[in-house]
C-alpha cells in the first residue's frame, strides 16, 4: 500500500526528540533490555526524572532555587544513608519581596532571617517533603547550632511547630514535638486531626504518641496507688 506523502515526509521528524534519541541510546548501549515496552518504560521514568530535577528556567522566580528534599513519606531504617533515601526537588524562595519590606521597614537582620527559614521549611513540607536543619544552614551558610536555636525559640514563642524532618521523622534531638502533641490533647483537648494538622503529623503518628503518653499515665497511676497502698498498711 502506498505510504501517504504526509507520513513520508514528516514522520521522520517524529524521530528528532529527546525520547527518540534516548531510546536509541538505551537500545544501542543496554541490549539486555530487550523489548520496546521495558525500553519505553524506561525511557518515560527517566524524562520524568529528568523534568523533576531539571526544571526550565522559566519556571521558577527570581529569589527561588530548587533543592533537593528528603520526601516526606520516606520510611526510615537503621543506618540508612541519605543515598538510600528517597528524595524530592522543591522549589525554595530564598529571597521574597516581603524580606526586601522588612529590611526597608527596619526589622532586625536576625528575625528577617529567622522568619526566611521559617518559610523554607513550610514550603518544602507543602511540597511533599521535608528539610533538615543542616539543609537550611547549608543554603544559608551559617552554623546548623544558630538554625536550631533560632527556631526552637520560634516555636516556643508563636506555639506552633515548624515542619523540620527531625520532628516529622523522629530523628536527631529535635523530640519538642511529642511535648506539644501530648500538650494539644491534655491542655486545649484537641482533636487527633486537628492536632495532626497543627503539628504536620499524620493522624497514625499523633495516636501513636498519644498511646505512649496515655501508658506512661496508665504506670504513673499505678505506681501511686501501690504507693499509698503500701502506706496504708505501715500505718496498720
Amino acid at each position: 500500500m502506498k505510504q501517504d506523502w504526509r507520513t513520508t515526509y514528516y514522520r521522520p521528524m517524529m524521530g528528532k526528540s529527546f525520547e527518540a534519541a534516548l531510546t536509541q541510546f538505551v537500545t544501542r548501549e543496554f541490549p539486555f533490555l530487550q523489548g520496546t515496552m521495558v525500553v519505553s518504560l524506561f525511557v518515560k521514568e527517566l524524562r520524568r526524572l529528568v523534568e523533576a530535577y531539571y526544571p526550565p528556567t522559566s519556571y521558577l522566580r527570581p529569589g527561588q532555587m530548587i533543592w533537593l528534599a528528603v520526601n516526606k513519606n520516606e520510611k526510615l531504617g537503621y543506618k540508612k544513608s541519605i543515598t538510600e533515601t528517597k528524595t524530592k526537588p522543591v522549589v525554595l524562595t530564598i529571597l521574597h519581596p516581603d524580606d526586601i519590606s522588612k529590611y526597608l521597614n527596619g526589622v532586625l537582620l536576625g528575625d528577617i532571617r529567622r522568619d526566611a527559614w521559617v518559610r523554607l521549611f513550610q514550603e518544602a513540607e507543602e511540597q511533599g517533603a521535608v528539610l533538615s536543619e543542616i539543609d537550611v544552614a547549608t543554603i544559608s551558610k551559617v552554623c546548623p547550632t544558630l538554625v536550631s536555636r533560632r527556631i526552637r525559640a520560634y516555636e516556643k514563642e508563636q506555639r506552633t511547630m515548624v515542619p523540620r524532618r527531625g520532628t516529622i521523622h523522629d530523628l536527631g534531638r529535635s523530640v519538642s514535638h511529642k511535648a506539644t502533641i501530648c500538650r494539644k490533647k491534655l491542655t486545649e483537648n484537641k482533636s487527633t486531626s486537628q492536632i495532626a494538622q497543627e503539628t504536620h503529623h499524620t493522624p497514625e503518628a499523633v495516636d501513636r504518641y498519644l498511646k505512649g503518653l496515655s501508658q506512661v499515665v496508665d504506670l504513673h497511676q499505678k505506681r501511686n496507688d501501690h504507693q499509698r497502698y503500701l502506706v496504708c498498711h505501715l500505718d496498720e
